[in-house]
């Protein structure tokens, strides 16, 4: 609710709270790292995540978002490495498909 109305700063207090409660449900760091990415903490969203990934390595949503931090990083070859193991895990994400192929034809990687 509080993410979803602009409450930003309730919204961070909840999930870090959750986090404190329960460090082993993924979804909690899951959702604080969605919110930092919003906040523009890119920092801070990508420490969520690979905590993500250590406790649930085949969650698409954070491999997805793990490739936007990267982007926004300004690091295009972790951002495909993100995409290219979603796509591993997911294999009809277009979007994550698309994105691959935008990347390497950025990086100049022959996709031949």
């Amino acid at each position: 609710y509080s993410m979803n109305h602009q409450q930003y700063h309730i919204a961070l207090k909840l999930f870090t709270d959750i986090i404190n409660q329960d460090p082993n449900w993924a979804e909690g760091w899951n959702k604080r790292a969605t919110l930092r990415f919003m906040l523009w903490d890119f920092e801070g969203s990508l420490k969520d995540v690979e905590k993500v990934l250590a406790l649930e390595p085949r969650h698409f949503g954070a491999l997805s978002g793990l490739g936007m931090i990267h982007l926004r990083l300004g690091d295009p070859e972790r951002a495909l490495k993100a995409y290219e193991d979603l796509v591993n895990i997911f294999p009809s994400n277009a979007d994550a498909v698309q994105k691959i192929i935008t990347l390497k034809d950025y990086l100049g990687i022959n996709t031949l």
